[in-house]
């Protein structure tokens, strides 16, 4: 995540403004789904003071502390979001406190998601069952179709086996 914002920052903030009139600036949010400032593992943080060392500086360590801003325009801005806070963001990016129910409401999509189409099997099969599947996939570290279970292969288009995949690597990094 830091080497794709350190290398691509500018042409974001470069596209946003060439295709959303009035667009001056650029916000990157480093958005954890769950957890709290108190249970992260600190990855956000790592990527936010590597990030120091590359064009950016803490914008008001008082006002706005861990909030960065590139050194050359000030335009572009890199911060973290945690958990209900980062749900309330995506809710509502301009007023995040409107937005208290979207956590929630994610929440009961994907269960309600999750359900569709198992088997009248007690939950703990059903759990064990697509866990066993997905670890024996994991375990090929192969992300061709032929490799994944069934109910992957059946309802992930390429563009989700992909973020899929970005996303497992993601545990087996060199650093951040």
């Amino acid at each position: 995540m830091t080497q794709a914002i350190i290398s691509n920052h500018r042409v974001w903030a470069e596209q946003s403004g060439a295709t959303y009139a009035g667009v001056t600036g650029l916000d990157v949010v480093i958005g954890l789904t769950y957890g709290t400032d108190k249970t992260t593992n600190n990855k956000e943080n790592q990527i936010l003071a590597k990030l120091m060392a590359h064009g950016f500086r803490e914008e008001d360590r008082v006002k706005r502390p861990g909030v960065l801003i590139d050194e050359a325009t000030s335009s572009i801005r890199v911060y973290r979001k945690i958990g209900k806070d980062f749900w309330a963001f995506i809710g509502n990016p301009v007023n995040p406190n409107d937005a208290t129910f979207v956590f929630l409401e994610a929440l009961l999509a994907l269960s309600q998601a999750l359900s569709t189409g198992m088997k009248a099997a007690e939950i703990e099969l059903r759990i064990n069952e697509r866990l066993m599947a997905l670890a024996t996939a994991l375990t090929k570290l192969q992300f061709s179709k032929s490799s994944l279970p069934d109910w992957v292969r059946d309802s992930f288009s390429e563009v989700q086996l992909f973020w899929f995949a970005t996303a497992v690597t993601a545990f087996y990094d060199e650093g951040i």
